[in-house]
Order: structure tokens, then sequence, then C-alpha cells
């Protein structure tokens, strides 16, 4: 939605932006004003604070081996 301002669930071409939200403002949302379908998303300018929130780490990191 965030890219192609379209309402993924129904392609509804008309959404609300809330530009923050959460947890001390460090998410955006995109509401469908067909369907009510919402994606969130952190800001990319707030994506470094999330290491530092109390409860949150990082899974999915890659091993430092070699790839083969």
């Amino acid at each position: 939605m965030r890219t192609s301002s379209r309402c993924t669930k129904c392609g509804h071409a008309e959404l609300f932006h809330i530009p923050e939200t959460g947890h001390e403002g460090l998410f955006e949302a995109f509401v469908c004003q067909g369907c009510g379908y919402t994606e969130t998303y952190v800001r990319l300018d707030a994506r470094a604070a999330l290491g530092r929130l109390d409860g949150v780490r990082k899974v999915g990191v890659p091993d430092a081996g070699p790839y083969r």
C-alpha cells in the first residue's frame, strides 16, 4: 500500500495515511477507505531505534560462516 497507493486486499485507491502511530511514533500506517484493511510499517528514520526497545530482538540473522 505504501508504494502502490492501492489496497492490497480490495484494490481500492483511496487510502488514509497516519504518519506517526504506535510506540513513540516509530510506526506509520495506511488504512483503506474501502474495506478498512490496515498495513503498518516502521518509519524509515526510526528503524535504528527498534534495537533499543525492551523486548525487541533480531531474528534470522545470518551466521558469519562462508556461503556455499
